[in-house]
């Protein structure tokens, strides 16, 4: 039994780690798409990346408490993020919504009693966020700042992403593959709101490469992977970790780009290591639930 605690935990570490290499590719196809509205982009990719668990739809969990946190956390979240995206400079607004590694680290005891907080996960969560600053404040000017409705917009899309990965505990029986149904279900509530809210406009066949390889990446697999890892591992760890994110985005984007990784990149990757290091100088809360299927 302690073998499967151990291989329960290592499996969700793995699944959040390829997570979050997944997201690190996030904001370089993002640029590449930015002729695309954004609710459009998130109801088509959405849809790709729920149908990938269409082959699996015997193992979705019909249940309304688990679609109701699916779309609270995958459709709110995307559209409060966007929300901000539109009404601050994103680069700042970007930074604020960050936040939500730290929120997760912090609320967990909130979601579960059987684990609290050591100084290691604070002062991780703390190095993660100081790092976080660094990648994306690099070379921009904050002496103009001011205060936008955006950053209030940026601040609900982090807490909403947060408490959706920390609900995701409380679904014990619940598989992951039911993500996919979730994410048909939020794509089809943006395509309703790109055809609200924004103009129509032209795919071209490059576009749909782009946004295929989004729909089965960034917004497909790293969901399922996430849920898989935030519903069996340590949310104190795991929320640490997710500040490696931002950090891996802009490396990933400087070389996409042509840019030089400077020092300043070099800082920020270094402090998010740290913190990752310290977050994980504990040992995991027993776990008392079998090795789920994905």
């Amino acid at each position: 039994m302690p073998f499967m605690k151990t291989n329960h935990s290592g499996l969700a570490l793995a699944a959040t780690c390829m997570a979050v290499v997944i997201w690190a590719t996030q904001a370089s196809l993002a640029v590449s798409l930015r002729n695309l509205p954004p609710f459009l982009l998130t109801g088509l990719t959405l849809i790709i990346g729920g149908s990938i668990s269409l082959p699996k739809i015997r193992s979705w969990t019909i249940s309304w408490r688990a679609i109701g946190v699916g779309v609270y956390g995958i459709f709110v979240y995307h559209f409060f993020y966007f929300l901000a995206l539109r009404n601050a400079p994103p680069v700042e607004a970007n930074l604020v919504h960050y936040l939500w590694p730290a929120l997760i680290v912090v609320l967990t005891p909130v979601f579960s009693s059987q684990k609290r907080l050591r100084s290691n996960h604070i002062v991780g969560a703390a190095c993660g966020l100081v790092g976080a600053a660094v990648a994306a404040l690099h070379g921009v000017s904050i002496s103009n700042a001011r205060f936008e409705i955006g950053y209030v917009f940026a601040i609900v899309a982090a807490f909403v992403w947060a408490s959706y990965s920390l609900l995701l505990g409380t679904l014990k029986s619940y598989s992951a593959w039911t993500t996919g149904g979730v994410c048909i279900i939020s794509g089809i509530l943006s395509l309703i709101c790109h055809y609200a809210l924004e103009g129509q406009v032209q795919i071209s066949n490059h576009d749909w490469i782009l946004i295929v390889c989004q729909g089965l990446g960034p917004m497909g697999m790293a969901f399922y992977l996430w849920d898989f890892g935030m519903r069996h591992g340590d949310t104190r760890i795991l929320g640490v970790l997710a500040y490696t994110i931002p950090v891996l985005s802009t490396v990933v984007l400087s070389i996409v780009t042509g840019r030089e990784i400077t020092v300043s990149i070099a800082i920020a990757t270094s402090l998010v290591i740290l913190g990752g290091i310290l977050g994980l100088m504990s040992r995991s809360d027993p776990r008392h639930a079998p090795i789920a299927e994905l």
